[in-house]
């Protein structure tokens, strides 16, 4: 009769004991220290791992063994534990510490373990045990990847129709199309005119998974739908079943890529004359789906509290709401306003000033515009009075009456005349057509700061509280002393009429209301 763990051993413990007086079938180097190794918990329960080991390289190693898919399940939770006691009992470094866990069955511990190995501040491995014949074998498990990276590609499209029976034929087509396609996922947004304009959806594609990877690369490949270049490196797959999903259905009118190409920026200002009104779900979606609703996936798009360093980020706007108590949500949201607002030092050094101080359970609101093309703001100040430079602003508050709001932007030194606007113009851009170009690049990502103090303006951080009146105003060392809040860019515009209606004229073409006017 066959014994119950790999027909070899009467229970776990008999796995656990073979295994340690033949350690070299796990890793080459590997010695005994102790069996059964235990824990002390001084403010709960005890525990103890399978196998205490140290490596040829002079690591400590927790060995955890587990001989079915159900002892697995409390494995990450032991390992978590002893980790925890471990390093606080024995006050081991934690560089010093490696993990394996060994189990006769894998189906329910890949994928978290998998997750674990990631966010553990240790090196995690997995190893499966099997028996051949009277012969143990211990193979390290290659863990799939549990992508920690964005789930929604960067590559979007605006797509346009004639009316509004094309736009839900499409919809339908597309849904056709990838129905019954497993682990594919993406999107239709039906955008309905709010005035005269086209019928319009916007299309949007979800990580396809490495499990999915041969099966959707087998569905789409055509190499008509190879691009020549990716805007997104890492999201080439993603990029071709948009384009597979666009040809799916001929009831789309044709337009520039330019035009279809969509951006966070896009999302958000095509709310002026677009409601975004159904999320058409295409492809293999959980039928329990509570998070992607209309109204979560439009946010997601408009990426408005994405860190820039991603590919997906809303380079121009940002908006959070966070607090230091929620850990490393905190640590996110902080690091992605900083990197918001890092092409400027002086701010950078004043937010850090600030962050420093902010209480454990305030609410903290970040938000920030960032006008990168000073000639458009002018542009648009001639009609909007209320158009501004790149600003932000950061408001504070907490349950005993803090309240603190700090804004940041840029101040006009009130001595700066300049002349010559289309010199000046084509002197950073080249031409004046090229800077109408950029003014809509979904590519063009360069900050031109250089501009802003050609024309005398210079960056300041006001701290204000409310509650008590108290007001302070920073800038830079090199900051003009006579600084005041009141001198923005409506009145650099008020003081340079000549000069401004020349750079509007060299933008004609260009509507002022391109961008939202905050």
């Amino acid at each position: 009769m066959k014994k119950p763990v790999l027909g070899l051993f009467a229970d776990e413990a008999g796995l656990r004991d073979y295994l340690a007086g033949n350690l070299s079938l796990i890793e080459p180097g590997l010695r005994l220290k102790k069996t059964n190794y235990g824990v002390h918990n001084p403010l709960g329960a005890d525990g103890s791992f399978d196998i205490f080991a140290q490596d040829r390289f002079g690591n400590f190693v927790i060995i955890e063994i587990k001989r079915s898919d159900q002892a697995a399940r409390h494995a990450l939770h032991e390992l978590s534990k002893y980790i925890a006691l471990f390093m606080e009992s024995q006050k081991v470094d934690i560089h010093r510490i490696r993990c394996f866990v060994i189990s006769t069955h894998w189906h329910e511990l890949d994928v978290p373990l998998s997750f674990f190995k990631d966010s553990c501040p240790v090196e995690v491995s997995g190893f499966e045990v099997a028996a051949a014949g009277r012969n143990v074998t211990v193979k390290k498990r290659p863990l799939p990847k549990v992508s920690l990276a964005s789930r929604l590609s960067p590559d979007m499209r605006f797509i346009f129709f004639e009316s509004a029976e094309n736009q839900k034929g499409f919809c339908e087509d597309l849904r056709q199309a990838l129905a019954g396609i497993r682990h594919a996922r993406a999107a239709l947004i039906v955008m309905e005119p709010i005035a005269d304009r086209d019928y319009m959806c916007l299309l949007c594609a979800w990580r396809v998974p490495d499990i999915a990877l041969t099966d959707v690369k087998t569905l789409i490949f055509n190499p008509d739908f190879q691009e020549e270049y990716y805007f997104f490196p890492g999201w080439e797959l993603e990029t071709d079943l948009c384009d597979w999903l666009e040809d799916q259905s001929k009831k789309a009118t044709a337009v520039w890529p330019s035009d279809a190409r969509a951006t966070p920026e896009k999302v958000e200002n095509y709310k002026a004359h677009h409601r975004y009104t159904e999320l058409i779900k295409l492809g293999d979606w959980p039928e329990n789906d509570l998070v992607n609703d209309l109204e979560q996936v439009v946010q997601f798009l408009g990426a408005k509290d994405v860190s820039s360093k991603t590919s997906r980020a809303n380079r121009h706007e940002f908006e959070k709401l966070s607090s230091k108590s929620t850990g490393k949500s905190w640590d996110y949201a902080s690091d992605a306003f900083e990197q918001f607002i890092s092409n400027n030092a002086f701010w950078v050094s004043m937010y850090k000033q600030v962050a420093r101080d902010i209480p454990e359970d305030a609410t903290v609101h970040f938000i920030g515009s960032n006008m990168r093309h000073f000639y458009y703001a002018v542009h648009q100040a001639i009609e909007y009075p209320e158009a501004e430079l790149s600003a932000f602003a950061i408001s504070i508050s907490d349950e005993n009456g803090l309240h603190v709001d700090v804004v940041g932007g840029w101040l006009w030194d009130g001595v700066t005349y300049p002349a010559n606007a289309r010199a000046n113009i084509e002197g950073t851009y080249g031409t004046t057509v090229a800077l109408s170009l950029l003014l809509q690049s979904a590519v063009d990502q360069k900050n031109y700061d250089a501009v802003y103090r050609q024309h005398g303006f210079f960056p300041y951080v006001s701290v204000r509280h409310p509650d008590t009146g108290e007001y302070k105003l920073y800038g830079p060392d090199d900051a003009p002393t006579h600084g005041s809040e009141s001198q923005r860019l409506s009145a650099f515009v008020k003081a340079n009429p000549d000069y401004c209606a020349e750079v509007s004229a060299c933008l004609e073409a260009v509507p002022r209301n391109f961008a939202k006017i905050k």
